[in-house]
């Protein structure tokens, strides 16, 4: 018990404690600093290791009775050590890859400080042993990736970083309100196989809250809406971990609820037949916006929102399915693995590519494959992968989950879930083949003629996970019996709802025909959008989701953002208004407004900077929370921040910074009292 409680600490608190050495000592160590973060991954990924290959078949509880609340715990089992260690795994390799990567880029110190926090949190997701432990770290992951999303400091980066906070908070608040319908329903936080205790339409409500708070971090539709925004705007080693990884914590959080609140045998047709058509909704509209896409890493972005909706897809089946949906779970704990490895790579690889080119536009790219053989080669690999096609990872369980849909029945509504799920997966098959044909084949530009291939580091991160994506896809059974079967008992499946499925057969008629079909579907997709030009198709603004989240927001902004003075508008005369508009920090901007463009105007002020006429100016009383701050522990943090920006960025940072503050303490204090409710 000593051993794994050490060892487990010692995990979650390497990459922590790195974040702290990396902020105060790293920039003393001159050029070396740059591979220290990398070598705090490589250690938390060799003591993961322990776990992982020490054998994790059982059950550990580790409790902490010392810490403030006493219920804090992390355990030990198949399920959490494996996605430990994939998590260790692939933010070692981005790390490695961001050695050259970041080394063009400002604030590296700050990007590996929240890189490391972020690993740390996201370590403990996995690794909590209930759900007040999970939401803890869940908060921690949230926060820490909030920097990484706008560490450009972009407008359209702080645009993103403004939206994520919002979808954060909102998800995080219903995600709460479950965990205290959870504990009023067993009596306890602790993760269970079943709940035997309440009403069945409890149970739902409190599985819908909680699928909204997870649902929120995975990207399910309509909850993605942070998702596309974020991804293009963030470094690339960033955006592959929000992909590869992050988002698994909210499909984590999905099937951790599921089990505790139904448990694997109880059959619920109801709340399956949503969750399924929640996925296949999900799939359907990011493949469809990942066709219309320019920018490779918006393209990507969708497309793990796509990705996504098969996990979901796999759990609303095993819902459905009840003692006989170990199939359907065990291909969605298969594919979260598999979207690891082979979407961190895609990231990468295009990560690559504008390390070489500066530019993400597949359409202003061509003719690469001479100029970077390898990372043509790593991308092709991977887009075979979530392709899904044989002999590569995605293959499998991409054709497990199809095996769960079959299994649902015949007719209705199930053959057109059947029938839009080979859609969706030829969809996926035509936005690659534009990848890779836009980015590597055709002419070449002139300007790209002295482009060399990637650096040493950045192959170095990119290839071990490209040589898992082949070595899991010819060898599936191997992976299945040796890890998902163990996997798939502890989540409590019963030996004989295991024994028909010790086995997996992925190559039946029914898949090969089916595998054709996609195929077909797929060239058909990719040779009509290009003969045709449809894959420039254009809509109006309200047929997204973003223009309706920005009208449902207005009002949290108007209580939260900005301070209206009427008198001002009342005497300003009948064609405009002078608004002073201010955020909760003091900070204030005038502008001139049309009266019928007022109520607007307060959202997009955040979401559109053009509004501004004129540069926001600091209060004093701003300048006295800044003079509290240079005395204190955040002195240096606001030098950093302070310092490469001047006038209008840094005071429109600033806002950034108070707007989520102020949802951080509104939600610390929320959480502050829901605890001691609970504990």
């Amino acid at each position: 018990m000593d051993f794994h409680l050490i060892l487990t600490s010692l995990i979650i608190a390497i990459p922590f404690l790195g974040a702290g050495i990396t902020y105060w000592f790293g920039h003393k160590l001159k050029t070396a600093w740059d591979y220290l973060p990398f070598l705090f991954s490589l250690t938390t990924l060799i003591l993961t290791s322990i776990l992982f290959f020490g054998g994790s078949g059982g059950h550990v509880i580790i409790k902490y009775p010392f810490l403030p609340f006493s219920k804090v715990e992390l355990s030990i089992n198949s399920l959490n050590v494996l996605l430990a260690f994939l998590t260790a795994l692939v933010w070692t390799a981005a790390m490695l890859f961001s050695v050259s990567y970041m080394k063009k880029s400002v604030k590296r110190r700050r990007f590996y400080v929240f890189m490391l926090l972020a690993f740390s949190a996201n370590l403990g997701v996995f690794l909590a042993g209930n759900f007040l432990t999970l939401f803890i770290f869940f908060e921690l992951l949230g926060l820490s990736a909030y920097p990484l999303i706008v560490h450009n400091e972009s407008i359209e980066a702080f645009e993103a970083g403004t939206k994520y906070l919002i979808m954060v908070f909102l998800g995080d608040l219903a995600l709460l309100l479950g965990i205290l319908f959870y504990y009023k329903i067993a009596g306890s936080v602790a993760f269970a196989t079943g709940l035997s205790g309440g009403s069945d339409y409890f149970k739902v409500i409190t599985f819908a809250l909680m699928g909204i708070g997870f649902g929120v971090k995975a990207g399910v539709v309509p909850l993605h809406i942070w998702l596309p925004d974020a991804h293009p705007v963030s470094p690339s080693p960033a955006s592959a971990l929000l992909s590869g990884i992050m988002i698994k914590a909210g499909a984590y959080g999905i099937i951790r609820s599921l089990f505790s609140i139904f448990g694997p045998e109880i059959r619920s047709i109801d709340v399956g037949f949503v969750v399924i058509w929640v996925g296949v909704v999900t799939m359907f509209v990011a493949v469809f916006m990942a066709l219309l896409q320019e920018n490779a890493k918006k393209m990507l972005a969708y497309h793990s929102i796509s990705q996504m909706g098969y996990i979901v897809l796999g759990i609303g089946c095993a819902i459905y399915l009840g003692g006989k949906g170990a199939l359907a779970i065990g291909g969605s704990l298969y594919h979260i693995v598999n979207h690891a490895l082979f979407k961190t790579s895609l990231f990468l690889t295009v990560g690559a590519v504008f390390y070489r080119t500066g530019e993400f536009n597949m359409y202003k790219l061509g003719g690469l494959l001479k100029k970077m053989p390898i990372i043509a080669f790593c991308t092709i690999i991977a887009s075979l992968g979530i392709s899904g096609i044989p002999l590569f990872n995605g293959y499998v369980s991409k054709t497990l989950i199809h095996q769960a849909v079959t299994h649902l029945g015949h007719g209705g509504w199930v053959s057109l879930a059947e029938i839009l799920f080979l859609i969706i997966s030829g969809g996926t098959i035509a936005s690659f083949i534009k990848l890779f044909a836009l980015i590597f084949l055709g002419k070449l530009p002139e300007k790209y003629e002295s482009v060399k291939d990637a650096p040493p580091f950045m192959i170095a991160g990119i290839l071990p996970l490209t040589a898992l994506v082949i070595i899991l896809g010819i060898l599936p059974n191997r992976f299945w019996g040796t890890f998902m079967i163990p996997l798939l008992k502890n989540l409590g499946y019963k030996t004989l709802s295991l024994n028909s499925v010790s086995i997996i057969n992925i190559l039946t008629g029914h898949d090969i025909q089916s595998l054709i079909i996609s195929l077909f579907v797929g060239i058909l997709i990719f040779a009509m959008g290009t003969k045709y030009d449809l894959f420039h198709m254009r809509f109006p603004c309200w047929f997204g989701v973003n223009y309706w989240f920005e009208q449902l927001t207005m009002g949290l902004y108007f209580l939260t953002h900005r301070e209206v003075h009427l008198p001002e508008i009342m005497v300003a005369g009948p064609g405009t208004e002078a608004v002073k508009e201010g955020s909760i920090s003091g900070i204030y901007a005038r502008t001139e407004v049309h009266r019928l463009s007022f109520f607007v105007i307060s959202l997009k002020r955040r979401i559109k900077y053009s509004y501004l006429k004129s540069k926001a100016v600091l209060t004093e009383k701003i300048n006295y929370i800044i003079g509290k701050l240079r005395k204190g522990f955040l002195a240096k943090l606001y030098q950093d921040l302070s310092a490469s920006k001047t006038g209008i960025e840094f005071e429109l940072y600033v806002q950034d910074l108070n707007f989520g503050m102020f949802l951080v303490l509104f939600l610390l204090v929320i959480c502050f009292i829901s605890f001691r409710l609970i504990g």
